[in-house]
């Protein structure tokens, strides 16, 4: 039985160190294709977390090879550092004077992809994104893919899914920063997972359309929850705009006044 293209897009993240310290469990990075490139996208904390000391030397990803055995799949090993420094690209805006940055970056894995099947990688482009003159009601509900503690079917390699719903006002930014917040029952592993938009219909102003992409288009990264003073989790989640990964590709510093898809 064919599997759901989108499961394709996505994968576990494991690290590697030079000395054997303690690292996160795991997270999980897609595949986004532009210009001609291949990238892998996550989170910028995935890579290098200052504030907990995580400082991984490369990453392993997993790879499928062939559509019609998913138990076929390929451990790739990607470095994280080369003789030019970090191999990753990540957002040129500061959001604060501690310096804390948009937790999204990217990293060009063309290369390591030269011996996989392109039409196994399901790998996600500008295309995805939401309509700008789309409208995102408040409570619509989404998927998230990925990785929650590590959980991993190692048979075949695909993420799990999980349902969450739009939080705050889809297209502008939360707390001056270019991110919306998602509620959802949410794990650590999840760092970096795509969230897709569930709904087979767009709202354009008072009408309804039919969605020329059902289930495809590419709302937000997700990046770990929203820090709270409470004793509990109040369970809302951190999703950055995708369109933050063409100006981490591209190097610009546009998405934050570009990210409203309703301008």
């Amino acid at each position: 039985m064919p599997v759901d293209e989108k499961l394709l897009s996505v994968t576990i993240i494991n690290y590697r160190f030079r000395e054997n310290v303690p690292s996160y469990i795991s997270a999980t990075g897609f595949f986004f294709h532009h210009s001609d490139r291949d990238y892998l996208i996550t989170n910028r904390h995935v890579l290098v977390d200052e504030e907990y000391g995580h400082f991984p030397d490369k990453i392993v990803i997993v790879v499928h090879k062939d559509l019609k055995q998913l138990k076929e799949h390929e451990r790739i090993e990607i470095p994280l550092y080369d003789k030019n420094g970090k191999r990753w690209l990540e957002h040129p805006i500061k959001m604060d004077e501690e310096g804390k940055r948009i937790d999204v970056a990217a990293i060009d894995i063309t290369s390591e992809l030269d011996s996989i099947d392109p039409t196994v990688i399901n790998a996600w482009t500008r295309n995805d994104f939401l309509p700008k003159d789309a409208i995102v009601d408040l409570g619509e509900r989404v998927t998230v893919l990925g990785y929650p503690e590590g959980l991993v079917d190692k048979h075949n390699y695909l993420p799990i899914q999980r349902s969450g719903s739009i939080a705050s006002a889809y297209g502008e930014s939360f707390q001056n920063c270019p991110k919306f917040l998602l509620d959802a029952n949410l794990h650590g592993g999840t760092s970096g997972s795509p969230v897709i938009r569930t709904s087979n219909f767009l709202r354009k102003g008072n009408e309804f359309y039919i969605d020329d992409v059902p289930n495809n288009h590419l709302m937000g990264i997700n990046s770990g929850e929203l820090s709270s003073s409470h004793a509990t989790s109040m369970g809302l989640h951190n999703i950055w705009y995708p369109e933050l990964i063409i100006d981490v590709i591209e190097r610009t510093e546009c998405a934050y006044r570009s990210i409203v898809p309703h301008e």
